[in-house]
C-alpha cells in the first residue's frame, strides 16, 4: 500500500454523481448533434422547394412569350420592332426571377450549413466541458483539498514525505 496516497476512497455519492454529469453530458452531446443534422437536412429541403420553383418561373416565363407570340401573330403585327422588345423585356424579367429564387435558395442552404456547424462546434465544447468536469471531480476523490491524502491513521502531505527523506511507499 502506498503510505503516501494511501488507497483511495471513492465516495459513492460522488461517484454517482459524477456518472450522472457524465450521461447527461453525452446525452446533452447527442441532442446538439441531431439538432444539426435536422438543420442541414431542412436546409437542403428548402433549397430544393426553391430551386423547383425556379424551374416553374422559367416555365411561366416560356409559355407568357408564347402567348405574347400568338397574340401578336393572331392580331397581324409583325414581331420586330416593339413588340420584339416586348418579349426580350419579358425573357430577361424571367431570367431574373429565377436567378433571384436559385441565390435565395443558396443563402437558404448556406445558412443551413453555418447553424449545423455552429451546432457541431457547441457539442464538441459540451463534450469538452464534461469531460473536465468528470476530471475535476475525479480528482476531489481520494484526498482533501489542502493537498493531504485521506490515509486512515493520519494525513501526510508530499512536503512531509520528501523532507523526512521518506520515500512514501511501503
Amino acid at each position: 500500500m502506498n503510505k503516501f496516497m494511501g488507497p483511495i476512497f471513492f465516495d459513492p455519492v460522488t461517484a454517482i454523481a459524477i456518472g450522472v454529469a457524465a450521461v447527461g453530458t453525452a446525452v446533452s452531446v447527442k441532442g446538439q448533434q441531431d439538432a444539426a443534422t435536422a438543420t442541414k437536412r431542412a436546409g437542403r429541403a428548402r433549397a430544393g422547394e426553391l430551386a423547383k420553383e425556379a424551374v416553374k418561373e422559367a416555365e411561366r416565363g416560356r409559355r407568357l412569350r408564347a402567348q405574347q407570340r400568338a397574340a401578336f401573330g393572331a392580331a397581324g403585327v409583325n414581331s420586330s420592332g416593339s413588340p420584339l422588345q416586348v418579349q426580350g423585356q419579358s425573357l430577361i424579367d424571367s431570367i431574373l426571377d429565377q436567378e433571384a429564387i436559385l441565390a435565395g435558395a443558396k443563402n437558404i442552404n448556406d445558412d443551413a450549413r453555418r447553424r449545423a456547424r455552429a451546432a457541431t462546434t457547441g457539442a464538441i465544447g459540451t463534450a469538452i466541458s464534461g469531460i473536465g468536469s468528470a476530471i475535476g471531480g475525479l480528482s476531489g476523490l481520494g484526498g482533501g483539498d489542502d493537498g493531504t491524502s485521506t490515509v486512515p491513521g493520519g494525513d501526510v502531505t508530499g512536503t512531509e514525505a520528501i523532507s523526512t527523506g521518506g520515500s512514501g511507499f511501503a
